[in-house]
């Protein structure tokens, strides 16, 4: 008797599943870092390099190998992993690397739109890290089918000035906006959610929902590539974020409505 298979979270077809990075390969070598652990809480990464001399530097579930970047989930076919996906992750290298090292660059349509698709893909990727998903299956097939995040998406980009950039490197909040009145249960999937994200320089924020009315979010604070609303982006002209902002961002979600 054959052993049943798992579908692919992508694109829903059964076969064997494959280990795919969070984020590119590639990010390991423009972020060089000697951590060589990493653990999580409530959706919140950080990479770390243990000291015998001193607790871990938080609170978190079990302490993993490798950096947070390195993490591998086994959820998507090869077809999905080595194909599509990784078209959007070389297509974007040329336009994100340069923005991690902190330069600056002029974003047009185009760039922008390929920066939105990696990082749309990122944090789908992110989501099946946490025990609390929110993004629905329809917005994963709109990334595969069009190669583009979905319409209702909104990203925005802005640089990091920090210097806790590890505590940042993935942030995510979800919550029920909409809770169902017919179900006394706990709920198993939720409906809006907000992944940040902090590579070296440069931070994003991406926000997704099935019923928020308003998504304006950070429109006139962060600069919004997706969908694009501006010809030209010049990074140059970025908000610059140090610690206790990128921290007000993070949660911001969870401040406006809870």
């Amino acid at each position: 008797m054959s052993k049943p298979t798992t579908p692919c979270v992508f694109c829903g077809k059964p076969g064997k599943l494959t280990k795919g990075h969070i984020t590119p390969k590639w990010f390991l070598e423009v972020l060089p870092n000697p951590a060589d652990k990493h653990g999580s809480f409530q959706g919140l990464y950080r990479t770390f390099k243990p000291d015998p001399a001193r607790s871990t530097p938080f609170a978190a579930g079990p302490i993993r190998q490798g950096r947070a970047g390195s993490r591998k989930p086994r959820n998507t076919c090869f077809k999905c992993n080595g194909g599509w996906m990784s078209r959007i992750e070389e297509e974007a290298k040329s336009v994100l690397r340069p923005l991690i090292g902190g330069h600056n660059l002029a974003l047009d349509a185009e760039a922008q739109t390929k920066l939105a698709r990696l990082i749309c893909l990122i944090a789908m990727r992110a989501e099946f890290t946490d025990d609390k998903p929110a993004i629905p299956e329809m917005d994963r097939n709109t990334l595969r089918v069009t190669g583009n995040p979905p319409p209702d998406w909104r990203i925005w980009i802005c640089k990091f000035a920090g210097t806790a950039r590890g505590k940042f490197w993935y942030t995510r909040s979800a919550v029920l906006l909409e809770p169902n009145a017919t179900s006394n249960s706990p709920p198993t999937v939720l409906d809006t959610q907000t992944s940040m994200f902090v590579w070296g320089r440069f931070c994003t924020i991406a926000l997704s929902s099935t019923v928020l009315a308003d998504r304006t979010g950070f429109d006139g604070q962060l600069h919004r590539i997706w969908p694009v609303v501006e010809a030209i982006v010049e990074t140059k002209k970025l908000k610059r974020l140090d610690d206790r902002k990128a921290a007000l961002l993070a949660d911001a979600l969870l401040r406006t409505y809870f």
